[in-house]
């Protein structure tokens, strides 16, 4: 792969790679003429989205890696080394030690067809008709995702032909009919096992792959209608789904202004979590985002019940918030409590309402942080941010950090402890005796590795 651009200072030899680094250090800038935000694009709908490329720090706080644009194209920038340009390329993903980076990358080479590669460690592997989300199996070097053989562009630029395939490593997995390529791929806590919602002969399921080949995962041998999201069991033996309501119709479509065609999907039957014999928010307004808590044994999720949303655990939601957009949970390690984000007074479209986009494309308000047991009883709030995101929880249970945007830029806020402001920050990460909390943080162009001790 060529490379455009060398930072020689970063091609040094990273010692101790995987144990988490917890000391500042500078790890290097985004290259001159690279740029990490683009031009906004516009939905059908005509709502805005800006186009950011966040920074992705590796897990162990010693690399960095980006997407930037350069004259209309994107790179994989790797540790300040800009690669080769694309028509289209993901946000690079890391695995668990941080001694490997892979992006998904593609070009459009005609009107019907794009040719798609894997960047692994800035080596572009193999070619494909279109692959989905990439991720590195927990605690392994082993890339997960799904390839369409066959894939072709239809005459509205979708993808027609092909049936999918998965892939893990360097093993193939059977032919699908469609799946959900682009979700998030669930592992197992040991991650033995991966999983994402695959279908065939008109039926949805959530399918396991490991080390045995493929199998169904869950007591519905029917399979479903359709799934939208899923959780996987931390011991990969169980799922639970999100779907349209089996039981329930379409709702009368409402007026809307001359030649305004509504969002896909947003009037279709409420969306519904689906584990084992429950179905979950039947009875109200719908559900989304179920979360299980780390020993497996209770299942929490966003509920909406009329002007009222919150984290319901276990069928039932004690502390529900009127007029506010409740954020997805997170469990405490010892999984007796949830912490999540509360925005009140923002806006987010109803049909991202109870689904993964919601959490990011909510406009306005106030946020803060609640932490609560599974009854909702020990109820904390923290206090209110323009935004807050990638919560985590300290390694004993007692204390959540997270990144909040305030007046100044974006800071990594725990308990009492809050860092300065910086233009980005990456997710908080634990010392092992949760004496600090460490982040990467961007300011302007240099890329820091950052600490926040706790306690002094």
């Amino acid at each position: 792969m060529r490379a455009l651009v060398l930072t020689p200072f970063l091609l040094a030899p990273l010692a101790s790679a995987g144990e988490l680094l917890v000391e500042e250090r500078k790890l290097g800038e985004v290259p001159e003429g690279v740029a990490l935000e683009g031009e906004t694009v516009y939905d059908p709908d005509g709502n805005p989205w800006p186009v950011v490329h966040r920074v992705q720090w590796s897990p162990d706080g010693r690399r960095v890696a980006h997407v930037g644009l350069r004259e209309g194209r994107t790179h994989a920038v790797i540790d300040g080394v800009v690669l080769d340009a694309y028509d289209f390329l993901g946000a690079p993903v890391w695995s668990d030690d941080g001694e490997h980076v892979a992006f998904r990358a593609g070009n459009r080479e005609s009107s019907k067809r794009e040719r798609w590669y894997v960047l692994l460690d800035g080596e572009r592997q193999g070619a494909e008709d279109w692959i989905g989300a990439l991720r590195f199996a927990p605690g392994s070097d082993e890339l997960c995702y799904w390839t369409q053989p066959g894939a072709r562009l239809g005459a509205m630029g979708e993808y027609t032909g092909g049936d999918l395939v998965f892939r893990r490593g360097k093993k193939k997995g059977k032919k699908w009919d469609d799946a959900h390529a682009l979700l998030p791929i669930a592992a197992s806590a040991d991650g033995d096992v991966v999983a994402s919602p695959a279908l065939r002969k008109g039926e949805w399921h959530v399918m396991r792959f490991d080390a045995k080949g493929e199998r169904k995962i869950g007591r519905r041998e029917e399979g479903h209608a359709m799934i939208t999201g899923f959780a996987l069991s931390p011991d990969g033996k169980d799922a639970a789904i999100v779907c349209p309501d089996p039981r329930a119709s379409a709702p009368d479509m409402p007026d809307l202004p001359a030649g305004m065609a509504p969002p896909a999907g947003m009037f279709g039957p409420k969306p519904v979590v689906i584990h084992g014999k429950e179905v979950y928010g039947r009875d109200e307004d719908g559900a989304g985002q179920p979360v299980f808590s780390p020993n497996g044994k209770h299942l929490a999720y966003k509920l909406l019940d009329g002007d009222a949303m919150g984290v319901a655990i276990d069928g039932a939601c004690p502390a529900p918030a009127p007029g506010a957009f409740v954020h997805t949970p997170v469990w405490s390690p010892d999984s007796k409590r949830v912490a999540y984000a509360v925005t009140e007074g923002g806006e987010v479209s109803p049909f991202w309402r109870l689904g993964p986009e919601g959490d990011s494309a909510v406009k306005g308000g106030r946020t803060t942080v609640v932490v609560h047991d599974r009854r909702g009883k020990g109820i904390e709030r923290g206090a209110d941010h323009a935004a807050v995101r990638d919560l985590a929880w300290s390694p004993d249970g007692d204390v959540v950090a997270y990144a909040a945007r305030t007046d100044e830029g974006w800071a990594i806020v725990c308990g009492e402890a809050r860092g300065p402001a910086y233009d980005e920050v990456g997710p908080p990460v634990f010392a092992p005796d949760g004496s600090a909390v460490c982040y990467g943080a961007r300011s302007g162009r240099e890329l820091w590795w950052r600490v926040l001790r706790l306690g002094d």
